[in-house]
């Protein structure tokens, strides 16, 4: 039985404006899953092109999944494009034996407790991730956060039963899928209307990197909303400056922070 498989959707070169970065942002990524106390894990990164990456310590565990499709064909539908590359890595896991599944954004950090954590804890349906860090990657001061689940796409745990894991590459299936038809910010309020049980991890457990420059690009957001975000990432940067701090080394070593990512 593994503990948990972790999905990661990439976007593609093609629609990438700096490839090196989005890289060096995988890496980090990656670095901290084989950063992993315990090796009771799968990572699935569904990808276009399969990047340049280096795995340590449980190469076997990671695997990339290519998608044929054209990712030019509709350049401005992003969040369709990382919603298929999740189903069609899960997929790939239909018949393995898991206990929990969870989409991780292509820049974010998770804690190496994280895996650990689950294997002892008794089953439940969910699990939610309000503890962690926002991160300017620029000059890595962190700021403490207790809401992460708001603001951040890569803080909700899923059984295999909520997931909804696709059985088939069909439009019938993906459309079955949790993160098809609700997001980090309304997953609470759909747990508890479907009396779906879930938890939040009880300590600190992601980084949500921010401040480097594919975060709005790769959302193709409306003007609005992009002048919204704008506002929004300048109070972030603001606040990193004034209550934030520079990271620990403890910090550092916790999600799996090297001298290149």
């Amino acid at each position: 039985m593994v503990a948990i498989v972790f999905v990661i959707p990439l976007i593609s070169k093609r629609k990438c404006s700096n490839w090196e970065l989005r890289t060096k942002l995988l890496q980090g990524t990656i670095n901290s899953l084989d950063n992993q106390k315990s090796p009771n894990f799968r990572v699935i990164i569904g990808c276009h092109e399969i990047p340049n990456i280096s795995i340590q310590n449980y190469p076997d565990n990671f695997q990339f999944i290519q998608l044929h499709s054209d990712p030019l064909k509709n350049p401005e539908k992003n969040q369709r494009d990382k919603l298929l590359k999740i189903c069609n890595a899960l997929l790939t896991v239909k018949d393995l034996d898991f206990d929990y599944c969870m989409a991780l954004d292509a820049d974010d950090r998770v804690s190496y407790q994280l895996v650990s954590f689950l294997e002892k804890q008794p089953k439940t349906d969910a699990w939610i991730i309000d503890q962690g860090y926002q991160v300017n990657y620029q000059n890595r001061r962190v700021f403490l956060c207790n809401h992460l689940s708001q603001i951040c796409g890569s803080t909700t745990i899923l059984s295999k039963e909520v997931a909804g894991i696709p059985q088939a590459d069909s439009v019938s299936e993906f459309v079955k899928c949790f993160w098809q038809h609700e997001g980090h910010h309304t997953a609470k309020a759909y747990f508890n209307t479907k009396h779906i049980q879930y938890q939040t991890i009880p300590f600190p457990s992601l980084q949500y990197i921010l401040h480097h420059s594919l975060n709005l690009e790769e959302s193709k957001l409306s003007v609005a909303s992009t002048i919204q975000n704008f506002k929004y990432m300048t109070k972030k940067i603001i606040k990193y400056q004034i209550l934030g701090r520079p990271m620990k080394k403890q910090e550092h070593q916790a999600f799996g922070y090297t001298l290149e990512a």
